[in-house]
């Protein structure tokens, strides 16, 4: 069956609604809406989640600095128990009056 020139142009019949042209033309304005606003969330969440990196890698520097304190705070603890264990022979022990 051949197909004319004028048969293979897609033409719109008089017999399509208005109403079904209407609502496919609100659905498409909907979906664009609506992933307009999924756009914006994720842009949101992306840049929480960057936040929330940024927040981690000052955990993990304030974890570190942490750690040396502790480290320090035990050294000066190890020196004072072996100064108080020997007061008569450490630089801090008192001279008197």
């Amino acid at each position: 069956m051949a197909v004319s020139e004028a048969d293979s142009h897609w033409t719109l019949d008089r017999r399509v609604p208005i109403a079904l042209i209407l609502s496919i033309v609100l659905q498409s304005a909907g979906l664009f809406m609506w992933v307009g606003a999924l756009t914006s969330r994720v842009s949101e969440l992306e840049t929480k989640a960057v936040r929330a990196i940024d927040a981690g890698d000052r955990v993990i520097g304030l974890e570190a600095e942490m750690r040396e304190v502790r480290r320090v705070l035990q050294r000066i603890e190890a020196k004072l128990d072996r100064r108080a264990s020997n007061p008569s022979g450490g630089p801090l022990a008192s001279a008197g009056p």
